[in-house]
């Protein structure tokens, strides 16, 4: 390591060696260097004031991966930064420690933040926000709540609101601003999500109304709750939720790979699907086989599309700014038998693709992680949840459960096709790779 430091040492300059926040995996290159000089040197940098924005930030995150609590309170105090862009870096590399390490800087952390969140600079007041939830820096709520209900910035609002769910008592103005008729659907959202964590039964309430103007994003709070598909469930339950609504509303939660039984059966019966899809059989998958050889190719593309497999998989030309989280399926025809396609679209759960099983791991807070597990030998877990392109990393020490979950993909995609439409799809999905 030592002798290669003519190269990692630029890269640590110029921003390209930051390993986007995770400051163990940091922390374990640079240790190797002798952290003491290393961290001088750090320090010295990111006072100077002579590097960009790029590179403070992995300067920074270098700071907070082997700093102790003093080198973190220096970087912490505004008299250390020669821009308010400069302490933004510095409250996100802190942030880091606290996830990562365990680990705040000594003496009053509440001053700086409150002196940043009083702050003109949108960027220095969302990392304060981000870094006074984090923290639990509860003396901070007045200043907070000022800011979600009078910042002249969104951000800073839904920062704001999401600060306060992870404070002390703070569901009254969450709940103002859900019941406004006045609040931004964005802000509701970010509200919802701190109220989830403080009051599930409340924000299911109001979660329940909010279904029809954005499903995917209501769904998401209470995918992320312990017990929040089962409380919303029997809420909708008891509720008069139209058919269309409840079409899309499933439509969304299979797309978010869920397999939720009880909220998929209730959204399912206020959609009018009361279609049970078949039992495994092999004489089934041979006369479907068989069937397929005549199948319109053309009609089981639309039917693809129809159904919400495109939202899922890519097939041709990928669809932009959309994260897939199942398989590549542009050679499925090539690499699996039409019987094995029938089996993987029927029935998902029989034989797992390797990569692709989920693991869902529930934290001491409360929060639901779900997402494919990267390889790794360290204790912490590295996850890439649904849909999202980052991996996340989750201490060991914060982990309360872990569970193999299975496929994402749903059972009972295909319950409301008629025989024809199966047959169509399988014929597409068998050419891919062929022609």
């Amino acid at each position: 390591m030592i002798h290669h430091e003519r190269h990692w040492r630029p890269a640590l300059i110029d921003g390209r060696l930051d390993f986007g926040g995770d400051v163990q995996a940091l922390a374990a290159v640079l240790q190797k260097r002798g952290s003491r000089d290393l961290l001088k040197m750090l320090l010295r940098l990111a006072k100077s004031g002579d590097i960009d924005a790029t590179a403070s930030q992995g300067i920074f995150n270098g700071i907070a991966s082997i700093g102790g609590p003093n080198e973190l309170q220096a970087i912490l105090n505004e008299e250390f930064h020669s821009s308010s862009t400069s302490q933004a870096a510095a409250f996100t590399a802190l942030g880091h420690a606290a996830a990562g390490r365990n680990l705040k800087p000594t003496g009053n952390l509440n001053a700086p933040l409150k002196t940043a969140l009083a702050s003109n600079d949108t960027t220095l007041q969302i990392a304060a926000l981000a870094l006074a939830g984090q923290w639990q820096a509860d003396e901070l709520a007045g200043a907070v709540r000022d800011l979600a209900r009078n910042a002249k910035s969104t951000p800073v609002q839904i920062a704001a609101l999401r600060a306060l769910g992870l404070l002390g008592e703070e569901q009254k103005l969450l709940v103002e601003m859900l019941s406004s008729t006045k609040s931004a659907t964005p802000l509701k959202l970010a509200a919802l999500k701190s109220l989830s964590r403080k009051d599930l039964n409340a924000a299911v309430t109001h979660g329940a109304k909010m279904l029809t103007n954005d499903p995917a994003k209501v769904l998401a709070v209470f995918l992320a709750r312990e017990n929040g598909t089962k409380v919303l469930a029997a809420a909708l339950k008891n509720s008069k939720l139209p058919a269309a609504e409840a079409t899309k509303a499933l439509a969304a939660l299979r797309a978010a790979g869920s397999s939720d039984e009880e909220l998929t059966k209730v959204l399912s019966q206020a959609a009018g699907i009361t279609a049970i899809g078949p039992v495994y059989s092999e004489k089934f998958v041979r006369d479907l086989t068989h069937e397929s050889l005549k199948g319109n190719a053309a009609n089981g593309e639309q039917i693809f599309k129809t159904i919400g497999c495109a939202a899922c998989h890519r097939v041709g030309t990928p669809i932009a700014n959309l994260a897939y989280i199942g398989p590549d399926l542009n050679t499925i025809g090539n690499t699996l038998s039409t019987e094995r396609i029938i089996e993987e679209v029927l029935w998902p759960g029989r034989a797992v693709k390797e990569g692709f099983s989920l693991l869902q791991v529930t934290t001491k807070d409360g929060t639901i992680h779900q997402g494919y597990e990267e390889r790794s030998r360290a204790a912490d877990i590295f996850l890439k949840p649904l849909g999202r392109a980052e991996t996340i990393r989750i201490p060991q020490n914060q982990i309360r459960t872990r569970s193999q979950t299975g496929s994402a993909m749903p059972a009972g995609l295909t319950t409301t096709l008629k025989r024809d439409q199966l047959r169509d799809l399988i014929r597409y999905l068998v050419n891919q790779g062929r022609q």
